[in-house]
């Protein structure tokens, strides 16, 4: 998976790109993502002053989230939320490993043996 990472209006930002890397790693785990893209704006004038906007390729749709608060963080958390969220709403049913033909009981096992 390639990402992007465009960071405005920030110093510092290699702490922030290693726990965002990590979180887009984690999302990755549930669904086969392609790549991700990522900005992360501080607007000093605006309230709340930080703005996160990620938008992630999968095999299929893209996802995209976007949340705003007073620190990078809580926007970013909110963010990955969001996405995970969404790529769980599209994640097909998982299989009944209990046997779906029988209505998850158990099946008597076939008698050996000679018939009568």
């Amino acid at each position: 998976m390639t990402i992007q990472f465009q960071f405005r209006g920030l110093n510092g930002d290699e702490p922030a790109r290693r726990r965002m890397t990590g979180d887009l790693e984690a999302l990755h785990s549930l669904i086969p993502l392609l790549s991700a893209q990522v900005a992360l704006e501080h607007q000093p004038d605006a309230t709340p002053p930080y703005q996160v906007i990620a938008a992630v390729a999968a095999d299929g749709p893209g996802f995209r989230a976007a949340a705003r608060d007073h620190d990078w963080l809580p926007a970013w958390e909110k963010v990955i939320r969001r996405l995970r969220q969404q790529i769980e709403a599209h994640a097909p049913p998982k299989a009944d490993r209990g046997g779906a033909s029988c209505g998850g009981k158990p099946q008597p096992a076939a008698r050996a043996g000679r018939r009568t």
